[in-house]
Order: C-alpha cells, then sequence, then structure tokens
C-alpha cells in the first residue's frame, strides 16, 4: 500500500489502473477514472502538461507540480512523479502526492512574514498586541488567547482577547500552568488535551467556556524569555505542528519588536534625564551657597532622576564624612565618618577621583557597611567624585537594593 496515489496509464492519458488511495484523492471510483482521460481532471496550465507529456516520450520519465480538479470540482495542488513501466507498450506510472498541506504552509508562511513587517512601525505595546491578534486571526485562523510579558517573578497576561470572563492574569513563574511552563523552559507547548495535563490552570473554577487546547509560544531572545503568545480553543486537538512553527517565526519579530521599544524607552530616559541636567545648571548658577549647591544637587537626583538612597560625602583632611542624604528608605547616615586610609567603595573614589560603580557590593572586599543600617541590604553602588581644580572635595553616592542597577 502507499500513501501516495498511483496511477497507470498511457501517453495519451488512458487510465488503466489505480491504487485505492488515487480513488481516495481524487474523488472518483476506479471504475469512473478508468473511462476518463488524465487531461480531464489537469487543471493546470495546458503548454505545462503538454511539455511534461513531450518529456515523458523522450527521457521516459518527468517530475513537476500541477493541479487536478476533483470530483467535486475542488482544486487539488499536487506533485507527479512520472517514469515508463513498460517501453513496448508506453505505458507509464504516475505516483501523485498531495501538495495542497504544503502548499497551504507556504501560503502561511508568506502571510507571517507579511504580517511581520508591521512590527517594524510599531511604537506601542498596544500596537504590538493589536498586530498579534489580526495575525493570529488572519493568518492562524484562531482569535481566542492572549499576549504577556514576563515582569520580575510573574507571567502577567497583558493582552486577553475573546476569554470572557478572564481579566488581566498575573501568574508566578514557579506555580502551575501551561503558559507558566512555556515561560520558565523557553519551551514551546503544543497541548490536545489540556485536561490530561497537570499543570494546567485555569483563572475559572467554575469552568465556564472551557478550554480544551493550547498552544503556548514563548517570546525569546538568545538569553531570555520576555513573554508568551497562548492560543486557546474549546475543542481538543485543534493546534497543529505547523501552527507551532508558524507562531514560532513569528515570535522571533515580535521579541525584536519589543527589544526595539525597550531600546527606544531607554534612549528617551537618558535624553529626558539629559535634559533636567542641563536645566538644573541654571539653578545650580544662581546658587549662594554650598548648602543650596547640595540640596538642589539631592533634589535633582531623587525627585529629577530616580535615584534613591543618596549621600552628599565631603572629603576631609584625612576622612570622609556624610553631611547630607536625601531619598532613603533606611536609617540616617548623617555625620558618618570613614578614615581615608580605611576601606571603602566611597574612599577608592575619593583617593583615586575615579568613577566607582559596583554591580554587587556583597561580593566587593571593599565594601564597608554602615553601622546602624542593619535592615537595609544594598546590592549596586555608584559613586561619583565631585572635582575642583581635579582635587575630590566631594562624593556623590547612591545605593540600589537590586544588583546591576546602574550603567
Amino acid at each position: 500500500e502507499s500513501n501516495d496515489a498511483v496511477i497507470i496509464h498511457t501517453l495519451q492519458g488512458d487510465i488503466l489502473e489505480v491504487n485505492e488511495r488515487a480513488e481516495e484523492l481524487l474523488g472518483y471510483t476506479k471504475d469512473e477514472l478508468v473511462h476518463i482521460k488524465l487531461p480531464h481532471i489537469h487543471s493546470g496550465e495546458e503548454r505545462i502538461l503538454a511539455k511534461k507529456v513531450e518529456n515523458l516520450k523522450e527521457r521516459g520519465s518527468a517530475r513537476f507540480e500541477t493541479k487536478f480538479t476533483r470530483s467535486d470540482g475542488s482544486i487539488l495542488d499536487v506533485e507527479i512523479s512520472s517514469r515508463e513501466v513498460d517501453p513496448e507498450k508506453h505505458i507509464f506510472q504516475s505516483i501523485i502526492r498531495d501538495n495542497s498541506i504544503r502548499k497551504k504552509y507556504e501560503q502561511r508562511l508568506q502571510s507571517i512574514h507579511k504580517h511581520s513587517t508591521l512590527m517594524a512601525s510599531a511604537g506601542s505595546l498596544d500596537e504590538i498586541a493589536d498586530i498579534i491578534n489580526q495575525t493570529l486571526e488572519n493568518v492562524i485562523g484562531f482569535s481566542r488567547g492572549s499576549f504577556s510579558l514576563i515582569e520580575g517573578n510573574e507571567l502577567c497576561h497583558k493582552y486577553v482577547w475573546h476569554m470572557y470572563g478572564v481579566k488581566l492574569l498575573k501568574l508566578p513563574l514557579d506555580g502551575p500552568g501551561i503558559t507558566v511552563r512555556a515561560a520558565r523552559t523557553g519551551e514551546s507547548q503544543l497541548i490536545p488535551d489540556v485536561d490530561l495535563d497537570p499543570d494546567y490552570y485555569t483563572a475559572d473554577p467554575h469552568r465556564k467556556n472551557r478550554t480544551r487546547s493550547e498552544l503556548a509560544i514563548p517570546i525569546k531572545t538568545s538569553d531570555a524569555v520576555l513573554g508568551l503568545i497562548n492560543l486557546e480553543n474549546p475543542v481538543v486537538n485543534s493546534f497543529t505542528v505547523e501552527d507551532q512553527k508558524l507562531l514560532e517565526i513569528y515570535s522571533v519579530y515580535v521579541a525584536s519588536a519589543i527589544e526595539r521599544l525597550k531600546e527606544d524607552a531607554k534612549k528617551q530616559k537618558y535624553s529626558d534625564r539629559l535634559e533636567a541636567l542641563h536645566q538644573h545648571l541654571s539653578t545650580l548658577n544662581t546658587a549662594q551657597t554650598e548648602e543650596a549647591v547640595i540640596e538642589n544637587t539631592l533634589e535633582l537626583l531623587a525627585d529629577v532622576l530616580g535615584f534613591e538612597n543618596i549621600s552628599y560625602i565631603k572629603v576631609l583632611d584625612s576622612s570622609i564624612k556624610v553631611i547630607a542624604t536625601k531619598a532613603w528608605k533606611s536609617e540616617s547616615l548623617m555625620d558618618f565618618e570613614i578614615p581615608l586610609d580605611g576601606i571603602g567603595i566611597t574612599v577608592n573614589a575619593a583617593v583615586s577621583g575615579e568613577i566607582q560603580l559596583v554591580n554587587n557590593v556583597r561580593e566587593e572586599p571593599d565594601f564597608a557597611r554602615p553601622p546602624g543600617l542593619p535592615s537595609y541590604q544594598p546590592a549596586t553602588e555608584l559613586v561619583v567624585p565631585v572635582k575642583v581644580d581635579e582635587r575630590v572635595v566631594a562624593l556623590i553616592d547612591v545605593y540600589s537594593e537590586k544588583v546591576a542597577a546602574y550603567s
């Protein structure tokens, strides 16, 4: 038996014998087919058929793609491989393979790439979500699902479509859920029947609008999962491996668009902060005292640039001393003093005159925890020397509880 249709015929197209698959594929019975000539069911270009017949006559074989008309009038894309099996009687065997699935996949792939070009002009997450929704409906053929992003230790389903009664979901990455598993592992999840999956989680305990099959595709870069495209359907086994492959290709474009938005946001933030610094210069120029300069500087760092845990440190002859703080979450550091011949990241900045950026002070041997701060757990420290005539006169010191918080 063969998965392909097999037709035995003459050079003129008279059908002599067919297998069962040919009957199934073309929609005719064997008795009907042996009374039909091949040109009768051929719906491709006649000149192509004539050329292939000529190849058969001259070379004894031919291979080509064309179209056949089934008994119900529908058009079928096929691939034909023909060879001569009886040279004396000029009898040929043609193996006919259904090409419709491959052709449909190629058309959907082209549509995926066409829709993906829209991502290049998306200016917000809302626009990305709209494009994803259109793609799911127009190319994949499903509209029920969600677009989620990873925020911290949670998977946030920010955009939900046609999942009535389901609101914004925030799922912990260490909890249950098919989407959570996809986000955690970075691997696509094609689930024919969610009832058979132990990780399946529903936000609706009453099982309304019940999901039966699911397809979750990670949106990822080379080193991180950014979020997910998730499709659900109330019918078992709704999604195919081809759906999965198409969405995996599409997710690469989505990831690129998200990364571009992040980069644009960073550039805009930097530009805004730079502008704030320039505006602050005019305020400093009008300050009449050192205290006013320090106060304005700390306000800029906290209120405009968004830093927390800020200290202004005076460099004395043999020590450094905290003389002002702003936006500290913990106890005051006022009047805390360290000798210049001691250890500490701030001491290093004062002595060397160079900026000190430490992404994780917990692993830094020179980190000196100030006394009286048992509850505060610093991670990143940035110390910037303030110089007058190349002499360090002060330090601006900022802490963050996050590792690698500054750049």
